[in-house]
């Protein structure tokens, strides 16, 4: 059982994710990352976001936007538990679901896609294979996507690595660049329009690209 693992069990439902959205603040402004992703994100616009945990961001998304609606998929089988109830007929939650699966369904196909601090916690051998399927899904939404994720070479950076291999408990966890994901965008969906938003500036060492595949 890793230390996270303990402190959930320990606090139990009520205190711990106020004790996590605490601990969450040391690395990431989650109220900044939505603020710079509601920029980018359509009107009217459906989101798929991956890997959404808890769903603390995506609450921060829905107060903002409420021209949005959205579907998390997460491989975990508990996630969606910040989201507040007022928010909650917007949101298809997805547990135990991967991208395979869920381009296996009839829900509403997105136009934008959402994948939070996810890709870090991807193997480096096994990224190849998370963006084949990201491109099986936008060959079929054409959708924008947005990746936040975290710039190495920073001691904050490096407190979160440290968080997710002996908090956590992820012995798979390992930082990506900026230049990294977009060299990954490259290679798998072929021409694109990657730009990097102001999140970096705001809230360094924490990075937001936004990222459309040419289909002309």
């Amino acid at each position: 059982m890793s230390i996270g693992q303990l402190v959930r069990r320990t606090l139990g439902s009520k205190w711990f994710p106020r004790v996590g959205r605490y601990y969450r603040s040391i690395f990431v402004d989650l109220k900044k990352v939505a603020k710079f992703m509601s920029k980018e994100i359509p009107e009217n616009a459906h989101i798929l976001d991956i890997g959404g945990g808890d769903g603390e961001l995506l609450t921060h998304l829905m107060a903002m936007r409420n021209d949005i609606s959205a579907t998390m998929i997460d491989l975990n089988i508990n996630i969606g538990n910040s989201i507040p109830a007022k928010f909650k007929n917007r949101v298809n939650l997805l547990p135990g679901t991967d991208i395979d699966k869920y381009l296996e369904t009839d829900l509403r196909k997105p136009n934008c896609i959402v994948i939070s601090d996810v890709i870090h916690h991807i193997p480096p051998s096994d990224r190849k294979e998370f963006f084949k399927k990201l491109y099986d899904l936008i060959k079929k939404t054409k959708a924008l996507i947005l990746i936040k994720d975290v710039e190495p070479g920073h001691y904050i950076s490096g407190l979160g690595y440290l968080s997710d291999r002996y908090i956590s408990g992820d012995k798979n966890a390992s930082l990506v660049s900026k230049a990294q994901v977009i060299s990954m965008s490259e290679n798998i969906f072929g021409n694109i329009t990657a730009k990097e938003t102001d999140l970096f500036i705001e809230d360094n060492p924490n990075y937001l690209l936004s990222i459309m595949a040419d289909w002309k």
